[in-house]
């Protein structure tokens, strides 16, 4: 299996941090953590993902607004982005920037197969494992 996929994981929460990074691994992609926008705005200026997957609820940058200031920023590589939530209530204006400029929403609860199944989906190329 090609381990070629990087993966950066973007959540206030460490212990759900702790557990997307564990799923991706096992998956076979490579990944980075953050604990908020601004520090994952600071990794994406040094480093290339393929994959962002980002919590839409977080102190000092959510996720939505981390995606719009990535996105605003010239760059010859575009990640695909996922947002994770509980629940999203956006006004039709971030409707419209999520539709835009994400490619899907993770909705807690999820599993382990949902993540493999959205890397397959996201990155048909790619050869990943499936976590059951």
């Amino acid at each position: 299996m090609e381990n070629l996929c990087r993966v950066l994981i973007v959540d206030d929460e460490e212990d759900l941090r702790d557990i997307l990074e564990l799923i991706y691994t096992r998956c076979g992609t490579t990944v980075e953590t953050a604990a908020n926008g601004q520090e994952a705005l600071e990794k994406c200026q040094s480093q290339t993902f393929d994959l962002i997957v980002s919590d839409y609820h977080m102190p000092q940058m959510d996720g939505l607004s981390f995606l719009k200031n990535l996105r605003s920023k010239p760059s010859p590589h575009r990640p695909k982005f996922l947002l994770i939530s509980g629940s999203i209530d956006l006004e039709s204006a971030e409707q419209d920037l999520l539709n835009q400029h994400a490619d899907g929403v993770i909705s807690k609860p999820f599993q382990a197969q949902f993540i493999y199944e959205n890397l397959t989906k996201l990155f048909p190329e790619k050869k990943f494992k499936n976590v059951k």
